[in-house]
């Protein structure tokens, strides 16, 4: 071979050489080029990614607020039917004592022997036991057995004055209850109202 020859071959191998780094140089700039738009998609995405994780957070915040205020009205409603029991309760009770000193006057009458006065005992009785009836069976047993048809006016004085008793003190017990859960549900309402007012004005 000849140095001519030898001199084309070299040439022509260095022009190919020359165009396959071109073809290099190329593939690697289109590569480059995908590389930063997959880059830019990727803070694209991550960017959306942490919008939408900070509203989730939101979400949860929300719901949690959402929840606490539900918990805090539920009590609250809790209470304040506890406190209408409660007030009912101290009615029937003073209901329950009218008509114990109803059946009290009516032994009386019965015990100064005036003969009518026995159906106004027994009806008094039977109106008693009506009340009575809201009530379970062990509350105010000496209210029962005054209003017990076999309680005798004419020798029993003492089951008049122990109903009287005892339905002073459930009328004393269910007041206090009373004021207790009045005080508990005006509390809870405040706070209630105040953590309300906080979280309109945030």
């Amino acid at each position: 071979m000849s140095a001519g020859t030898e001199a084309f071959i070299s040439t022509v191998a260095a022009a190919v050489a020359a165009v396959a780094a071109l073809f290099a140089l190329g593939v690697a700039v289109v590569a480059l080029v995908v590389a930063r738009s997959t880059l830019r998609e990727a803070r694209t995405t991550t960017d959306a990614q942490r919008e939408t994780l900070k509203a989730t957070e939101a979400v949860v915040a929300g719901t949690g607020k959402l929840v606490s205020r539900v918990e805090e009205s539920t009590l609250a409603l809790h209470l304040i039917l506890t406190e209408s029991q409660a007030a009912r309760g101290v009615e029937l009770c003073r209901e329950i004592a009218r008509q114990v000193f109803q059946v009290k006057g009516a032994m009386q009458a019965v015990r100064e022997s005036r003969a009518r006065d026995w159906h106004e005992l027994n009806d008094a009785k039977l109106l008693l036991v009506a009340m009575l009836s809201g009530l379970t069976n062990e509350e105010l047993p000496a209210c029962r057995q005054l209003a017990s048809p076999s309680t005798d006016p004419r020798t029993d004085n003492r089951t008049a004055d122990l109903a009287a008793e005892e339905i002073s003190v459930a009328i004393e017990r269910w007041r206090l209850r009373l004021a207790e859960v009045a005080t508990q549900a005006n509390a809870r309402l405040r706070r209630f109202a105040l953590s309300s007012e906080s979280e309109t004005s945030d």
